[in-house]
């Protein structure tokens, strides 16, 4: 297998801020990357939506520390219908150098019956290969292609 990183993504309900802090005291953490629902609707997509009270909610981050990734942010990554609850606000993270790796991973994944594809693989604003799955037993895993889309 490709050589392939897996990075924890915790989805906080509104405390991924206080928790990016947290991170960086315990933990000595570097924010690598961290925008917020308003700065995307600004400065990558005007018709991003989302609630006015949640503009300041983080609606991705990246922090590093100990030689390791984490991915925190505000918003569920599954339908926004669907109630925060313990369980659903964390996924694993699978980082993949290109499209055709995360292509590669992604029909891996498809190969048991049982997945279900909660995203399938697309471009989106951060990668040029994007999918979310659950595995066959309950864990979901995003694929992201470390590539970002062409403009």
């Amino acid at each position: 297998m490709e050589k392939l990183a897996i990075s924890p993504f915790l989805t906080l309900n509104g405390q991924a801020n206080e928790a990016i802090q947290y991170y960086q005291e315990l933990f000595e953490a570097e924010i690598l990357f961290k925008i917020t629902n308003r700065e995307i609707k600004e400065q990558m997509d005007p018709t991003f939506e989302y609630p006015e009270e949640e503009a300041d909610w983080i609606s991705h981050s990246v922090i590093a520390f100990a030689g390791q990734t984490w991915m925190i942010a505000d918003s569920a990554i599954t339908s926004t219908t669907e109630e925060f609850q313990i369980g659903n606000h964390f996924s694993f993270c699978l980082e993949v150098a290109d499209r055709p790796a995360a292509e590669a991973l992604y029909q891996r994944f498809l190969r048991d019956p049982r997945t279900v594809i909660q995203e399938p693989l697309a471009d989106n604003l951060f990668s040029e290969g994007y999918a979310i799955v659950k595995c066959p037993f309950g864990i979901t895993f995003q694929i992201v292609s470390k590539e970002a889309p062409v403009s």
